[in-house]
């Protein structure tokens, strides 16, 4: 039980800190409302100019046929570079990994480090670009279908980089985990297993877990922020180009879903952490 001095000492540090970051957190919410009732403004006025519906077909058909023509040609470039780039990675590594069997500790943990980074490297290069040709299919097969400028060829083309992308990325993928688990013997789990990341982050040691879970977790803050953006700015358009309220409600829904998901694994952590202490410590009221 903490005293009442050491309850005292802690509301004193609790009324400093949140008097510390009060100032600031009151000024980015002034501001906040201060740009909310600007773009608010703005969009009623500037709503008045035009027709939003026909801006927002004119826009929406002006971008996406020229995006639609275009992002097959750069999925093309992106994932040469993505690919080959891993394949060199893990091609080097595999030469490297035949001589470094003869290093001493040291200079084989250099060399593994080494190894590391740049697959690592390669893998990261690869979930982008596999993201970016998803993305890319998506405004090719919505514009072949609805804009006539857009050509066949370019969709076809970005169709046959689809396929492409789905068979190199999981064969890429699946060849760099064989050659971590070769290089270190202790790592588990197949690119096959529905399961695998599980059982790979589980076969990390305790270091490696917390690198990955601090990289989580930024990139949970990193979303929060971004759903905050994105329905800031969906409202906007809603209103200014009549987007209709389909982007909004997607990204309330995955907002909704990230928040309602982190608290349920956090309490489902928390009740299987007490229930490991009650196991190891003992219920005093068992018999």
């Amino acid at each position: 039980m903490k005293t009442e001095n050491e309850m005292m000492t802690k509301e004193q540090e609790n009324m400093q800190q949140n008097k510390k970051a009060k100032g600031t957190f009151i000024a980015i919410m002034c501001c906040a409302c201060l740009l909310g009732g600007f773009l608010g403004g703005f969009g009623t006025w500037l709503q008045r100019g035009y027709d939003k519906g026909e801006a927002a077909a004119w826009l929406g058909e002006r971008i996406g046929t020229i995006a639609g023509n275009g992002l097959p040609v750069l999925m093309v470039i992106a994932s040469a570079i993505a690919f080959g780039y891993m394949a060199w990675a893990l091609k080097k590594s595999k030469e490297e990994w035949k001589q470094a069997q003869n290093y001493d500790d040291e200079a084989f943990e250099i060399w593994n480090e080494t190894s590391d980074k740049r697959i690592g490297t390669g893998l990261n290069l690869v979930s982008f670009v596999t993201i970016f040709n998803y993305f890319s299919f998506s405004v090719s097969f919505y514009a072949d279908i609805y804009y006539d400028e857009m050509s066949s060829a370019m969709f076809l083309l970005a169709l046959v980089m689809l396929i492409v992308t789905i068979f190199a990325s999981v064969t890429q993928q699946k060849n760099a985990v064989d050659f971590l688990k070769i290089v270190n013997p202790e790592k588990s789990g197949s690119v096959y297993d529905m399961k695998f990341q599980k059982k790979w982050i589980e076969s990390c040691d305790e270091m490696e877990q917390q690198m990955i879970y601090k990289a989580a977790f930024h990139a949970y803050k990193v979303t929060n922020y971004l759903c905050l953006t994105l329905w800031t700015g969906f409202t906007v358009l809603a209103v200014v180009l009549k987007i209709s309220l389909w982007p909004v409600t997607i990204v309330s829904a995955i907002w909704l879903t990230m928040a309602v998901s982190y608290a349920a694994e956090g309490k489902r952590l928390s009740k299987s952490q007490n229930e490991a202490g009650n196991a190891a410590g003992g219920n005093p009221l068992s018999f």
